[in-house]
């Protein structure tokens, strides 16, 4: 309830008296000044005071109380009336009675502003505690953001599988401190989760949607404790989006720069172990200790547990960085579903290998040593993450070695390394560094680094193990890039669980499709055969799908005659030949054709009912095996489809100024979080839609649904669905369709986005 602090004459001369430190006598009244308190002082401020004595005679505990508030916020120097008190709780209890006064500015808490002001049973003040905020002051208090969307961003920054446990999710506007000093108007989010475990406490500013803090609040029988410290997230160079020789970022013999100091970030350091006084860096998934030369066992504790704040120049820095990265590693497994007991004793040493510059997995002993010539390699995520991918390899696969498990093992980590740092968005579409791996480390004059994208392909040929294992890489990012992290992560984890010694590319690559099968009902397995098959050549396509060869149509194709659909389809299995169709429709799938055998071997025709009118017709083509295995042509219909003009198009209007032609852009940017931007050009007015789509072709949002002027426009997705409801991480089409009010031209085009969280 609100206080309306009115007191009366003689306790206002109180509060004057006590200001002046002047004595004043009431009825057994204590006689003291804050001065002679004993407690706890800041600025002058007391923000603890013990063994007061304080007392009105004949007064309640919550007049008492008030009186006492009413001096308290004078000599906490709270001048604007806008900072005020309301009583949240009174509680009497044997010994006597507690009062918890939250303090608000324009009735929104402050927080963690409070002040608990307790009581004997004569209504003696015995203690206060005093959190006051005098320097509140912002220019407005209403929020830009609902309490609803603050609650998806919090929700989508813990990357949670949304089931509530134990509670119901809550957003509260509050006014918060924030770590660079100023005050924010923000929304308090808690949730209890099991997936990540914890009882968040999220705050969100309620202006701009930043997350301003992120706290678990489970309180567990151990000593495991929340820390903070500084890191790279991945590098500095992707971080600033600059090459290596540009002014500020430079090895230097591990020297600070403003420039590699300003690119950290400060983080949480999760599961800190508090042991003999001091927070070390050891946790339920990691312990970075000192096992190889140099010898460097003091760097992995602290007095405090957000004491860990290094620059780069210092040798804890190292440690903090892996610390960070293996323990979101294994953080990543468990979100994907596959926890393992003996690469959570995974051990770490950040200045092992002899000081050289390499790092390496002991399977033995089932630890990493990182190397640290050149660029300390574990100032660089892409090699903490690399060999963290060695460590899964073997943990997961006891038996791990032989065949092409070199190289295998090798892409395996490159690609753990890459599908983490690209989906931070540092690099976009264009940049070079988008498939770069070790951007920091390497790609430099220490050494040339490597990349994901190989255009070699099997057989390796003899290569060495590290320019194989970016063909293999290669492979697993195209998938990344078609399914998107989620997908592709869980399905190349899962697919080791069926390997043993030995291994090959081509059991690697089978592993796969069948993690697809025993995940996603194979619905995947047309795009992972193409790049395992088509592009890597580590299959051969013909041996697991049917195959359909088709040539677009071109030209205008006559109205009063059937439009002839002709492909060559072939399967290693045989075909179902009552399942070869191709679906079509004017400017929609409306309609089926089934298509027949011809005289041709393998060809196969089906003839579209003549429409008599002008108009645009879309089309895609559909195979089944007699196992029941379908596949389309194009890929991803019918998100990707055929277009044949029937009959005459009408003349294209155009303007001054005005596009030429329609068009449809990639998003910017891709991969995003939590926006990306859409841009259309339209030649004239035009009715236009534009919609969002999953993988499986399923509507996600309509984005544009009207009639839009000529010219070029954008239009922004926040990666929610139509209810307003955040969507999960993975690949996503949005596709446009135009047409000309005047009847004339139409347009259509599909392009592919990836969202990450």
């Amino acid at each position: 309830m609100r206080i309306l602090l009115t007191v009366s004459i003689g306790i206002c001369h109180l509060a004057i008296s006590l200001q002046a430190g002047v004595t004043s006598k009431h009825a057994e009244q204590k006689t003291t000044k804050f001065a002679d308190y004993q407690g706890r002082f800041e600025n002058g401020i007391p923000r603890a005071q013990y063994n007061i004595g304080y007392k009105i005679s004949g007064s309640s505990a919550e007049q008492t109380a008030d009186a006492y508030l009413f001096t308290l916020r004078s000599f906490s120097k709270i001048a604007d009336p806008s900072l005020d008190f309301s009583l949240e709780r009174l509680e009497s209890v044997p010994g006597g009675s507690h009062l918890r006064y939250q303090q608000t500015y324009r009735g929104i808490p402050v927080f963690r502003a409070d002040v608990v002001i307790s009581l004997d049973e004569t209504n003696t003040i015995g203690m206060v505690i005093n959190n006051v905020h005098s320097d509140v002051a912002l220019e407005s208090t209403e929020p830009s953001l609902s309490a609803s969307s603050a609650a998806q961003i919090a929700s989508a920054s813990l990357n949670t599988d949304n089931r509530e446990i134990g509670t119901r999710d809550a957003a509260e506007l509050m006014i918060y401190p924030a770590e660079d000093g100023r005050n924010r108007l923000a929304y308090r989010v808690t949730m209890t989760r099991e997936n990540p475990l914890g009882d968040w406490e999220v705050f969100v500013d309620a202006m701009t949607g930043e997350v301003l803090n992120r706290e678990d609040l489970f309180v567990s029988f151990s000593e495991r404790v929340q820390g903070s410290g500084y890191v790279y997230l991945t590098d500095p160079l992707s971080a600033a989006r600059k090459f290596y020789n540009s002014a500020g970022f430079t090895d230097n013999t591990d020297a600070d720069t403003d420039s590699l100091t300003y690119y950290r970030s400060l983080v949480t350091l999760d599961s800190l172990t508090l042991e003999d006084g001091l927070f070390k860096l050891r946790g339920p998934y990691v312990n970075v200790t000192d096992i190889e030369s140099p010898a460097d066992p003091t760097f992995f504790t602290a007095v405090m547990p957000d004491s860990f704040r290094y620059t780069r120049s210092q040798q804890e820095f190292e440690a903090v960085n892996v610390y960070y990265h293996a323990t979101k590693s294994y953080r990543r497994l468990l979100e994907l579903g596959f926890a393992n007991e003996t690469l959570a004793q995974l051990r770490i040493d950040p200045h092992g290998f002899q000081g050289q510059d390499n790092s390496h997995y002991s399977p033995t002993g089932n630890w990493i040593g990182m190397g640290e010539g050149g660029v300390d390699d574990a100032e660089d995520a892409d090699v903490i993450w690399h060999e963290y991918g060695h460590a899964i390899n073997y943990n997961l696969v006891p038996t791990w070695g032989g065949g092409e498990s070199g190289s295998l093992g090798e892409g395996y980590g490159d690609y753990w390394a890459a599908s983490y740092s690209r989906s931070l968005q540092q690099w976009q579409p264009g940049d070079m560094q988008l498939d770069w791996i070790f951007n920091w480390d390497g790609h430099n004059p220490f050494w040339m680094g490597r990349v994901d994208n190989d255009s070699r392909t099997y057989p390796f040929a003899g290569l060495p193990m590290h320019s194989a294992g970016q063909i293999w890489n290669a492979a697993l990012m195209g998938i990344w890039g078609d399914l998107g992290r989620d997908i592709t992560d869980r399905l190349v984890i899962k697919s080791l669980f069926y390997l043993g010694g030995n291994a090959t590319a081509v059991d690697a690559a089978n592993a796969i499709l069948q993690a697809d099968r025993d995940m996603y009902h194979g619905i995947h397995l047309q795009t992972l055969v193409h790049w395992l098959g088509t592009e890597k050549h580590f299959l051969v396509p013909e041996n697991y799908l049917p195959t359909i060869t088709h040539t677009p149509l071109t030209g205008e194709q006559d109205p009063l005659l059937p439009i002839e659909i002709r492909a060559a389809i072939t399967s290693q299995t045989g075909l179902d030949l009552n399942q070869l169709n191709v679906i079509w429709g004017p400017r929609r799938f409306e309609n089926m054709t089934q298509l027949v055998p011809t005289q041709n071997p393998n060809e196969f025709v089906a003839y579209l009912p003549p429409l008599g009118h002008a108009d645009t017709v879309w089309y895609y083509l559909e195979a089944t095996d007699v196992n029941g295995t379908r596949v389309k042509y194009p890929m991803n219909a019918p998100l990707s489809f055929n277009v044949v003009q029937v009959g005459s198009p009408a003349s294209t209007i155009t303007g001054e100024n005005l596009p030429v032609d329609f068009a449809l852009k990639q998003n910017y940017p891709n991969p995003f979080n939590p926006t990306t931007s859409i841009t259309y050009a339209l030649p004239e007015i035009s009715k236009v839609s534009l919609k969002i789509f999953d993988l499986l072709g399923r509507e996600i949002v309509t984005l544009v649904d009207s009639d839009i002027a000529a010219g070029s426009h954008d239009v922004t997705w926040s990666g929610s669905n139509s209810y307003g409801m955040p969507v999960s991480s993975g690949l996503y089409y949005y596709r446009i369709e135009a047409q000309a009010v005047s009847g004339g031209n139409q347009f259509s085009e599909v392009r592919k986005m990836v969202l990450v969280r």
